[in-house]
């Protein structure tokens, strides 16, 4: 079936997917696979001016239209390369620009498509010696395979029972539809501009035998006879097997088949002349094995398409056939129909509704071909069946352009290898045409330059066509081709020896005519015994039998052909194109605000809780009968609320109460007030307001519903009648409502109008408003306390307001009057440092006697600390009290007079200190500065020489006892940095060189980091232009052709993103790296950055994601103009009907390819998400979890999505094994090691919401001072493991462990330890390295904590003690410890250890600082006080009177620059300084902003490491 083994000397020969033969030498452009012909004409122009010409000429010699499709199914039989080659390459064909059926609007860049023709890519067109082989799809052979196709399973597919061919009825008169699938050409319908199902085309042998109908009727003739065959043996032979009787009848229909066409169609298309006799060709000689029966290329690609110009514009269809008249009344062409050739492409399922076979015989029987000449039907040459780009083409451009794609070399040259003589000029290629037609032989000069070496062999063997036969050229191609298939087929069927026919079946077969075969056929077709009469050659006597043509059919006669059509395959993928890609954007922007929704919802679940907490605090202060909940109103227009719990009591006030606790409206009822009561009485009936006095803004309050307001009304009643209040009650229409009412931003708008007045009269200076204008109830206006703590930016219920207050209200009202206000701000702003200590001792003097008593002076004490919400060691004050205060003894009073407190207090920092004042919304008072904001514009009301004050120095107390302060130059009696160190640390360089300096500071600082970044990227870039090129290297074939370099883009960013996201399990192998970090290899490897290089790389992979997601976007673009033909070859590993234009939607969520792309970009996406710092913070096990799944996820899919090889085999694994091997290792350890449980001695909750845990530490626990671990609680869930740095020094027998509730999972583990023993056991991960637990290798090293990142520091201070106490020898001879907490609380718990280490630390190498920010390090009268206490606490005890310890206790911020200053100053002989940092990204930056700082100076270089929580 397929021809193999046919030659058993060459076993291949004429066999299926084998090479057509070279006749001719190859005369490719490059001597390898360009194609030839360059320099010669345009194939459409020589298409146009050539080929063109009339129709209606008929056939020399009358050779009917059956001969013209007989001859072409003869061609399909043995030779079949229209399939294009794969992968595809494109050799388009130009259109003149203005061509009027291809470019009629003349554009000038139409390119009529052309595909390459399939090739022997195995051992074939790679060097001159093997040039490009064109390829046979079907046998050489005459075996029948466009009846039985050229395999035996596709044979199987055509048979039926009882040796027969399958029929669409079981009646044996038309083939089956495909409705199995066999794989039939089936382009666009061009007459409809369509594709159609493949299951209505007819199941024939031949791929292209729908082609047309009169080709599918020769197809059917040959399937009816062989059921005509099977049919006759079967009868004759009943013992026969179905497999016989069809083998039988196969082997003697393709033996009459080919008799039919060697013996009766070959010699009338060749004909006889002198000079070229082909009688002796004929002659049966044998089979000889040595004779190739190949067809050759240059049959193939020209001479066979000769029958092209016998092809008429359409045919001549009979409606009626009257068998007794042995014919049809053929002189009336109404009783025909007449099908258009360009109309019946790939249209015969529809024809052949409207006309049987026989109809369609009957008429080419009766029609003459074309005039065989030069010239081919417009139906061929401008309308012949294309693609859905292009519905019609060009046929005879086609085959020009497919002989020089093919390599056939120039007409002259082909003679010449033939053994023709050459054509000296172009008009001796056929004189006789030429005589008859100058114009033509001038246009062939033009094209050619006169010279026929410069003619394409199709063009020089048509034009050389006379006499109703081919010229010499073509003659000697066709018949030496068909004489080497008959003698080169050992199953020829004269040849004897292959035991397939006897001498008398030879003969036999030799007697059947295709005369006979049509009657076999076709019964209907009763030609009263003339055997004479010949199918193939109409003639006047064969009128008597058929039905002639009633004219020789020309186009003019007929329906036009339909116009080309041209379509962009990505027409119908536009919407699901973007659809796709903005889908995947928009979920990346979707999920993005998802996610904050989630966050937002997550934050206000655990404030709503928080405040949940604080309400029942709030509430439970308060007996259910007393505190009633509703929503305060502020304001008139915006109706802006909030909730708050109102109180009523204790005695006669009424309180607003916060649910953060927080009192904001305390309104005290004196004996003398009437209180008015206001409530709706329509609408909903919620809102009340409650007035007490003028002086002050309405209490508004809006409830539930009714009955809650009424309920409180009820009780406020009975609250008025227990405490002898006189109230009035009015109800007022909900509507009128706020006409009545004093809202709080009314109230607020007040009282900044008396603010300014105020700070005006005070500064006696005009801001753009008069005085005189202000209204003039604003002298009336007083204020109340909690109104004057808003001020302050403090609580009502601070000591320090109640002080100050008290102080002011000189007339003891409860109220600040304006004249009373003003002499605060007057003070503040003029006065002496005198009157401001007078104020202050006042404050404090309740007696008013002059004096300040022991106890009242540590009030005031405690109240400054009291202001920030920190408490004071009684005990230290207790004891510093009798040696810093010089208290007087009166009758056993200790007391101060304020001649002896002027001295304590008497500092330069008294001078400047202010009220720091913030009106709401309006005016600003801050240091020596002050603005009135009037709308939106602020202006200067007064500024001082001086600017504001800079931030308070921080005093750092040196091993030697010497104080040095970082930063004071606006600080008084203090010198600064700049005036104690030596201008040769901070001298004032260029920028050039304080830049030179820090680029080389950072380079020496991080050359292994800089090194092995820059190597990593440098490899990256390597994958990618490795993979770029290789890509790109091949792409003049297949994707790359279509796509351009948006394929080697895609494939190249694939490579580095799997180089990418391979490395980042690298950077997760933690017990790898603490293991290596242990090794001489640290040296060498920064491992402590492998964290920072994890989001380097995962930034790096997200790059390349985008990257190849935009040229996979350019490359889908591509693919969707291609048609499913080109698909089909450039993804082998997919199927889809021939019918079927892959859409979008198909490529991205159908293939395997697609899809998987499509989730890694969504996994992606969710995992970007979830990694940034604010999900990572607030949902950390959510950004656990979606990381884990999400790399188990990643990879296999990544897998998944190589493994569909749309477009190339899996790679994925090259850059995958090693680093998946080493991390299922590191894994394996990890699970191995945490299998142990490990008791828990001890748990206690500390202040600050720290838990404290003590467990058992293992045998083979080892680790070092600054190490961290990953924990899991049983008593939660032992698959989730959060990490905690040791707080414990390796010394300890013991691990501990500080962790602060600040999560969902911190807070269940206060929760869970809180409830006392037993306590729940710990699975253990770790110890893991880091950076901090270098510290001891520094001759000098930093240390700084912030918040709860200060525990790698504890294990590190008690690492010190116990490296101190030991003796240990370690490089490190100076420590300094700074602390930076929010307030007092959060350091107690680590005070222990502090004063532990400061105890043991006998060398002096430590140095700790702790900085409270919640205490800002402005000069206001605040700060001051505190400042100046804890100064001469300080110096009197030597301890802190917060922390009672040795260590520094600052207010404010540390000035990380000036304190890198101090110490390059002070340590100089160092060269490197090593900077320790933990805390939240804020400090740390700054940390590392000022080691870079430092950088730039002469000095010690810092080397900072940080860590982030």
């Amino acid at each position: 079936f397929n021809g193999w083994y046919n030659n058993l000397a060459n076993p291949s020969s004429g066999a299926t997917e084998t090479a057509l033969t070279r006749r001719l030498k190859s005369h490719y452009e490059d001597g390898v696979y360009a194609p030839s012909g360059s320099g010669r004409p345009n194939p459409r122009t020589l298409s146009v001016e050539i080929a063109s010409g009339p129709s209606g000429l008929h056939s020399y010699d009358n050779k009917t239209t059956l001969f013209v499709y007989f001859g072409q199914h003869i061609i399909k039989e043995i030779v079949e390369n229209s399939r294009q080659g794969c992968p595809p390459e494109y050799f388009w064909i130009p259109v003149p620009e203005g061509d009027e059926i291809f470019d009629p609007r003349g554009d000038g860049n139409i390119r009529l498509p052309y595909h390459r023709s399939p090739y022997i890519a195995s051992n074939t067109g790679y060097t001159p010696n093997h040039p490009r082989d064109q390829l046979n799809e079907v046998t050489s052979l005459l075996d029948g395979d466009s009846i039985y196709g050229s395999t035996k399973a596709w044979s199987g597919e055509l048979r039926l029972r009882k040796g027969e061919l399958r029929s669409a009825d079981d009646d044996g008169k038309l083939p089956m539809r495909n409705t199995i699938g066999l794989p039939l050409q089936n382009p666009v319908v061009p007459v409809y501009h369509e594709m159609r199902n493949a299951k209505r085309l007819f199941a024939t042998g031949s791929r292209t035998g729908n082609e047309n109908p009169f080709l599918l009727t020769i197809g059917v003739t040959w399937f009816r006879h062989h059921n005509w065959l099977a049919r006759q043996l079967r009868d004759n032979n009943p013992d026969w097997s179905d497999e016989h009787v069809f083998m039988e009848s196969r082997t003697r229909n393709i033996a009459t088949y080919q008799k039919v066409f060697f013996y009766e169609w070959l010699p009338i298309l060749l004909g006889s002349c002198p000079s070229f006799p082909i009688i002796p060709f004929f002659k049966w000689t044998g089979y000889h094995a040595s004779v190739p029966v190949g067809v050759s290329n240059v049959f193939q690609s020209a001479a066979m398409n000769y029958l092209d110009t016998m092809v008429p514009p359409g045919g001549f269809i009979p409606k009626t056939f009257d068998s007794s008249k042995h014919g049809c009344n053929s002189s009336n062409s109404d009783e025909m129909d007449k099908w258009r050739t360009c109309n019946t492409y790939w249209n015969s399922d529809e024809l052949f509704e409207n006309a049987t076979p026989f109809n369609i015989v009957y008429g080419m029987m009766g029609q003459m071909a074309e005039s065989e000449d030069h010239i081919i039907s417009e139906d061929l040459r401008n309308s012949f069946h294309g693609s859905m780009e292009f519905s019609r083409t060009d046929k005879v451009a086609t085959i020009i352009q497919r002989g020089r794609d093919h390599g056939l070399p120039d007409y002259n040259t082909a003679r010449e290898d033939l053994g023709l003589k050459k054509k000296e000029t172009i008009r001796d290629i056929n004189p006789d045409l030429f005589k008859k037609d100058e114009k033509l032989l001038e246009r062939l000069h033009s094209l050619h330059g006169g010279s026929p070496s410069n003619m394409d062999i199709y063009v020089g063997g048509m034009l050389e066509s006379k006499d109703g036969r081919p010229g010499e050229l073509f003659r000697s191609i066709i018949l030496e081709q068909m004489v080497r298939l008959r003698d080169g087929d050992r199953f020829w069927f004269e040849n004897l020896n292959n035991g397939l026919f006897t001498v008398d079946q030879v003969n036999g077969i030799f007697n059947v005519t295709f005369l006979d075969v049509l009657l076999r056929t076709y019964p209907e077709l009763n030609l009263a015994g003339n055997t004479a009469f010949n199918p193939f050659i109409w003639s006047e006597e064969s009128n008597k039998h058929i039905c002639r043509q009633p004219y020789q059919m020309t186009g003019d006669n007929m329906t036009s052909c339909t116009t080309m059509q041209r379509q962009d395959d990505f027409n119908h993928n536009q919407i699901s194109f973007l659809a796709i890609f903005c889908g995947v954007v928009f979920f990346a922007i979707d999920f993005l605000l998802l996610a904050c929704v989630i966050f937002m919802i997550y934050v206000g679940s655990w404030k709503e809780d928080k405040r949940n907490k604080e309400k029942t605090k709030t509430t439970s202060t308060y007996s259910e009968q007393d505190a009633f909940t509703a929503k305060e109103i502020l304001g008139r227009k915006r109706h802006e609320r909030k909730d708050v719990q109102v109180v009523l009591g204790p005695e006669r006030d009424i309180q607003v109460i916060t649910q953060e606790n927080n009192t904001t409206h305390i309104t005290h009822i004196t004996e003398s007030e009437e209180v008015v009561i206001m409530y709706t009485d329509s609408g909903k009936r919620k809102k009340m307001l409650l007035r007490c006095a003028k002086r002050t803004y309405d209490l508004i309050l809006a409830f539930t519903g009714s009955s809650e307001r009424d309920i409180f009304l009820t009780k406020l009643r009975l609250f008025f009648k227990q405490n002898d209040i006189l109230w009035k009650e009015r109800a007022i229409h909900e509507k009128h409502f706020f006409e009545e009412a004093n809202t709080k931003d009314e109230r607020d708008t007040e009282l900044s109008n008396f603010y300014q007045a105020v700070i005006a009269q005070s500064m006696r200076m005009e801001f753009g408003i008069q005085i005189s204008s202000f209204p003039e109830n604003l002298v009336d206006i007083k204020l109340s306390q909690e109104e004057f703590a808003s001020l302050l930016q403090m609580k009502s219920s601070s000591l320090f307001v109640q002080h100050i207050f008290t102080t002011a209200d000189e007339d003891q009202d409860g109220f600040i009057s304006f004249h009373d206000f003003r002499k605060i701000i007057v003070l503040f702003v003029k006065g002496s440092p005198n009157e401001k200590l007078r104020l202050l001792f006042d404050m404090f003097d309740l007696n008013q006697n002059g004096s300040l008593t022991k106890q009242q002076f540590k009030e005031m004490c405690v109240c400054t600390a009291d202001t920030y919400q920190s408490t004071v060691d009684q005990n230290v004050l207790e004891n510093v009290l009798s040696k810093v205060v010089p208290l007087k003894n009166d009758e056993e009073i200790q007391y101060l007079k304020f001649d002896d407190f002027k001295k304590l207090m008497d500092l330069p920092e008294m001078d400047e200190a202010m009220l720091n004042l913030t009106a709401p919304g309006r005016v600003r008072i801050t240091g020596s500065q002050m603005f009135i904001f009037i709308g939106k514009n602020k202006k200067s009301l007064a500024k001082s020489s001086k600017n504001e004050r800079p931030n308070r120095g921080n005093f750092i107390q040196t091993a030697e006892g010497q104080g040095i302060h970082i930063h004071s130059s606006r600080s008084p009696n203090v010198s600064t940095v700049e005036n104690v160190m030596p201008d040769v640390y901070f001298q004032n360089s260029s920028k050039f060189r304080l830049a030179y300096r820090a680029i080389r500071r950072l380079f020496e600082c991080y050359a292994l980091h800089i090194f092995w970044t820059s190597l990593y990227i440098w490899i990256t870039i390597g994958v990618f232009l490795w993979a770029f090129n290789s890509v790109r290297s091949n792409k003049a074939a297949g994707l790359g052709v279509i796509a351009g370099n948006a394929l080697p883009l895609a494939r190249a960013s694939a490579a580095a993103l799997m180089f990418n996201i391979s490395t980042l399990l690298l950077t997760m192998c933690k017990n790898i790296l603490t293991f290596l970090r242990e090794t001489q290899l640290h040296l060498y490897i920064p491992f402590d950055a492998a964290v920072a290089f994890h989001k380097l790389v995962a930034w790096m992979a997200l790059f390349f994601t985008a990257l190849h997601i935009i040229a996979h976007g350019i490359n889908f673009y591509s693919i969707q103009t291609q048609t499913p033909s080109d698909l089909l070859c450039l993804f082998r590993d997919l199927w889809f009907p021939s019918d079927y234009q892959p859409t979008f939607v198909f490529w991205c969520l159908q293939t395997l390819t697609g899809n998987t792309g499509v989730l890694l970009t969504i996994i992606f996406i969710v995992m970007y998400v979830f990694s940034l710092d604010y999900p990572r913070q607030v949902m950390f096990n959510w950004f656990q979890w979606i990381h884990f799944f999400g790399y188990i996820s990643v990879y296999f899919f990544t897998v998944l999505h190589g493994s569909g090889m749309l477009i190339q085999i899996p790679s994925f694994y090259y850059y995958f094994l090693v680093p998946a091997i080493l991390y299922t290792f590191d894994k394996l350890y990890s699970v191995y090691r945490k299998k142990l449980q490990l008791p828990v001695i001890k748990a206690e909750i500390l202040p600050s919401d720290v838990v404290y845990l003590e467990f058992v530490r293992p045998s083979d626990f080892y680790y070092k001072a600054g190490q961290w671990v990953r924990i899991a609680c049983v008593g939660l869930s032992k698959w989730e493991y959060h990490p905690f740095t040791l707080s414990s020094s390796p010394d300890e027998e013991t691990l501990q462990l500080h962790i602060r509730a600040v999560g969902p999972w911190t807070r269940n583990i206060r929760n869970i330890y809180k409830e006392g023993e037993p306590y729940p056991k710990l699975y253990v991960d770790g110890p893991f390295g880091e950076g901090h637990q270098d510290w001891y290798k520094y001759e000098v090293a930093v240390l700084v904590g912030g918040g709860i990142g200060v525990t790698p520091f504890a294990s590190i201070l008690k690492d010190l003690v116990n490296k101190s106490t030991v003796g240990v020898g370690i490089p490190c001879k100076s420590v300094y410890f700074l602390w930076v907490a929010r307030d007092q609380r959060q350091f107690e718990w680590l005070l222990d250890i502090i004063e532990e280490t400061e105890k043991n630390d006998a060398l002096g190498i430590l140095s700790t600082h702790i900085f409270i920010t919640e205490i800002p390090n402005k000069f206001d009268l605040r700060t001051t006080m505190l400042y100046v206490c804890e100064q001469h606490f300080k110096k009197v005890s030597e301890k802190s009177m917060f922390t009672g310890l040795n260590a520094v206790t600052h207010f404010g911020r540390p000035n990380f620059p000036d304190f890198l200053k101090t110490l390059s100053w002070k340590h100089s002989e160092v060269k490197k300084i090593g900077v320790f940092s933990c805390g939240p990204p804020s400090m740390t930056e700054s940390v590392e902003s000022a080691c870079l700082k430092a950088n730039k100076h002469k000095g010690p270089m810092y080397a900072h490491h940080f860590e982030n929580f």
